[in-house]
């Protein structure tokens, strides 16, 4: 006898198996079959999210040396751009990733990177050519750099809130050399020959301080030191005749080759000494400036290790070319065992021993001896989309008004454009944003501009300003006018003492009234009130903004 509750029990579970296993397919194809009434900002957001974590968060690759010590010819060699200090400290950019990063060109495969070539591979990571524009706003500063193209009307976006890390530098200027006995005799007797040397130590610097967002470090970020003012310490022609790198491990000190990309630069190039030096020394310096990139103190695995940087000057005498044994800048004896000089070789001196002369300048957390690390606000946008809306080029303002004219003073021929009064000159010392800042000495110095305001209401100022006055009573002044510079209205005033007078540069923005618009004699001045020697001011970053009719 058949059992027809059992065959029909086995149909209903055949048939039903069947049902479901349709049911799964249709339901994993309706994506498909929708996709074209999908919205494609999903997917943008979803990329410029991606994108956006990685740049704020990761320090690229590679990571030792950083990928933002590669040169332009070894920059194929980068792999991933990150902007984040390390991986453990995400969302505090290290500001010498931010200016590679937005180093670009849109032509010149040689001089930074090319968009958006170059950054499809390593930022965006996606074989769908998208459209991009990555932009950094620094709020402490006033300034928003930039790469990509002109926003269009639809697009994925991410907006980070950031922290950039400041750099430390150190200036040793006249005054600080006399407070600190630095102008001595020669090494040895009647001889031109002084030496002056800058201790770098490794396990304080990175023992003392163990969170990377408030730490020096030489391996992961460029160290400078600024020697300044050189002549007001001899009537002598002064010649910067060798810089020599030592390590020292277990008392025992050894001779690190100075590679040509570390050579010093002088009396205010941007431009490094070249190849040839030291065989003919550099002469007739005022000032010297030291930039140590990462990856050169990388490559010395000194972590644990004592660097002394050491200067050779040899001064000449002005009018006969004749050494000059007279005083100078000067903390080392360079003395072998025998007590006799020997410059050219440190191993076994009694160099930074007992000797007064011997105490090198220490590139430490002391904030009189160097300006230390902090952090600035700032915003991460990133934008994406398909398409093309045409070039936008970097941009160094801020705010919705259109820019009327801007400086920073990199160019080689700043302050070209100012009208230039006294002694005003172009900065690549310590302090400075970019490449240079504008340097003011002595008194009556200035620098003024007229800008036309004529179309343009809503007139903004903003800049960089700060001083080093060492007399009561001497200042630094922004101003404008709105007659051509008869008459002045003083924006900013830094005096001697203020806590801007400390041999760095400080953010200042300001509405102007309605006389400053629709003015064709709309002029801008800073002006220093000063004694020289001494007192120094530092202007970078002018920003001239309105708002067009």
């Amino acid at each position: 006898m058949t059992d027809d509750y059992g065959t029909l029990s086995i149909d209903f579970l055949v048939g039903f198996t069947i049902f479901l296993l349709a049911f799964i397919w249709v339901i994993s194809m309706i994506p498909g079959l929708l996709i074209g009434l999908q919205s494609y900002t999903i997917d943008y957001d979803a990329v410029a999210y991606r994108t956006g974590v990685i740049l704020a968060e990761d320090p690229g690759w590679p990571v030792s040396p950083a990928w933002e010590a590669y040169g332009d010819p070894q920059k194929f060699d980068v792999i991933r751009f990150g902007l984040a200090l390390s991986k453990d400290t995400p969302n505090i950019l290290s500001q010498d990733k931010v200016n590679r990063f937005f180093s670009v060109s849109t032509t010149d495969p040689s001089v930074g990177f090319i968009y958006p070539d170059d950054y499809h591979q390593r930022a965006i990571f996606g074989d769908f050519p998208y459209s991009f524009k990555i932009s950094l706003s620094d709020l402490t500063n006033f300034k928003v750099q930039s790469v990509g193209e002109r926003l269009p009307d639809d697009y994925g976006y991410i907006r980070r809130v950031v922290k950039i890390k400041e750099m430390s530098y150190a200036t040793i200027d006249n005054v600080y050399d006399t407070n600190h006995s630095y102008i001595k005799s020669g090494n040895g007797s009647a001889s031109s020959t002084h030496v002056f040397s800058l201790l770098i130590n490794n396990t304080k610097l990175l023992g003392e301080v163990t969170d990377p967002a408030y730490q020096i470090d030489p391996s992961r970020e460029q160290i400078t030191i600024n020697i300044t003012e050189l002549k007001n310490l001899t009537p002598a022609d002064v010649n910067l005749a060798n810089v020599k790198i030592y390590k020292l491990d277990s008392g025992i000190y050894s001779n690190v080759p100075l590679p040509a990309s570390n050579n010093p630069y002088v009396n205010g190039s941007n431009v490094r000494l070249p190849s040839s030096w030291p065989a003919t020394a550099a002469k007739n310096v005022d000032n010297v400036t030291l930039k140590f990139n990462p990856q050169f103190i990388d490559s010395m695995k000194a972590q644990n290790s004592n660097i002394f940087i050491v200067l050779k000057f040899d001064l000449k005498d002005s009018v006969t070319g004749l050494p000059y044994s007279g005083t100078f800048l000067n903390n080392t004896q360079a003395l072998d065992n025998l007590g006799v000089m020997n410059y050219d070789n440190l191993d076994g001196q009694k160099t930074f021993g007992n000797n007064p002369n011997s105490t090198p300048f220490d590139y430490n957390y002391n904030p009189d001896n160097v300006t230390q690390p902090k952090l600035r606000d700032g915003v991460l946008e990133v934008a994406v989309w398909s398409g093309e809306t045409g070039i936008d080029n970097t941009s160094t303002s801020m705010g919705s008004s259109s820019t009327l004219f801007s400086d920073n003073f990199d160019a080689a021929d700043a302050p070209a454009g100012w009208t230039v009064t006294g002694i005003a000159d172009r900065f690549s010392g310590t302090p400075h944003d970019g490449a240079a800042s504008i340097r003011l000495r002595d008194t009556p110095s200035d620098i003024s501009r007229t800008i036309s305001t004529v179309g343009y209401s809503g007139i903004s100022f903003s800049f960089n300003m700060g001083s080093k006055i060492n007399h009561a009573g001497r200042y630094i002044q922004a101003q404008w006018s709105s007659d051509g510079g008869i008459s002045w209205n003083t924006v900013k005033q830094i005096n001697n003492g203020d806590p801007e007078d400390d041999n760095d540069l400080h953010p200042f923005s300001y509405s102007l009234p309605a006389s400053a618009g629709e003015n064709a004699n709309f002029r801008v001045r800073f002006i220093i009130n000063a004694i020289n020697p001494g007192d120094k001011a530092y202007v970078d970053n002018v920003v001239v903004g309105g708002i067009a009719d």
